[in-house]
């Protein structure tokens, strides 16, 4: 029950970080990480989450709760587990400046998450690649608001995700 219970309130922080709500957020993934069942993936994910709320807000230790990410998935590497640690990383970077390790980052996950048809984690790399800028592979196609983003339609963009909520 622990590891479901875990799951549901990761899911829960996931969609709060999604719609910005970064104090949800941050209550669902603490909560989650007290959690001390053997489900490594929400373990990860409430690290990454933390990570992610660290970069935005500019706290400190964000290294910190990245490598934690990194450690909670022990071997296991999987495309969108790799993808997502990427996301975080890049976004981390990005955020504090440093474009260049951002860019190669993302640049770095973005086939994988091209391949395996990850399209709302290649949107999130294809992001950060062309804010820092990069440009993106030709195989990349965006999916929903990313497609007004990638036409540069910041109108149409915003438009899609507040739609999207």
């Amino acid at each position: 029950m622990n590891c479901w219970w875990r799951w549901a309130t990761v899911g829960l922080s996931r969609n709060a970080l999604s719609r910005g709500d970064w104090h949800a957020a941050s209550t669902y993934a603490s909560a989650a990480q007290t959690v001390q069942s053997g489900c490594f993936l929400n373990r990860l994910y409430a690290h990454l989450i933390i990570a992610r709320l660290r970069a935005r807000r500019a706290d400190p230790d964000v290294e910190l709760a990245l490598h934690e990410a990194d450690a909670s998935r022990g071997t296991a590497s999987f495309p969108s587990i790799d993808s997502e640690i990427a996301i975080a990383r890049a976004e981390a970077a990005f955020l504090a400046g440093d474009r260049d390790r951002a860019r190669e980052e993302a640049i770095r996950a973005l086939p994988t998450a091209i391949t395996h048809h990850f399209h709302w984690l290649a949107g999130q790399l294809a992001h950060i690649v062309i804010a820092a800028g990069g440009t993106v592979p030709p195989d990349y196609e965006p999916v929903g608001p990313y497609c007004a983003e990638y036409a540069g339609d910041w109108r149409a963009a915003h438009a899609a995700w507040t739609e999207l909520g």
